[in-house]
């Protein structure tokens, strides 16, 4: 399973989708379901997802280059996952 940072408050999880057992945030918007991706063993070492991990809980906000997140969100939109919601997927 793929280990994964909540965007929100910068706890570890399983799955970017997933919903975040510490803050009970879900990924939601096109934006937000791309940072989650991003922000997952996939893109980065355990030490940077450490690292990533605090500056979130220290208050920073996650910022990814551009092209990075654009090419995500359209491959959400060609998914379609946000207009066919499922439990499954998001909760």
């Amino acid at each position: 399973m793929t280990t994964a940072i909540c965007f929100k408050c910068g706890n570890y999880k399983n799955g970017a989708f997933n919903i975040c057992e510490n803050c009970n945030t879900c990924p939601e918007s096109e934006e937000e379901l791309a940072i989650s991706i991003v922000m997952t063993d996939n893109y980065f070492t355990q030490s940077n997802l450490n690292e990533l991990s605090k500056f979130i809980k220290a208050g920073g906000k996650p910022a990814f280059a551009q092209n990075i997140l654009h090419e995500w969100i359209d491959q959400i939109r060609e998914s379609g996952i946000l207009k066919h919601p499922t439990k499954q997927n998001y909760h």
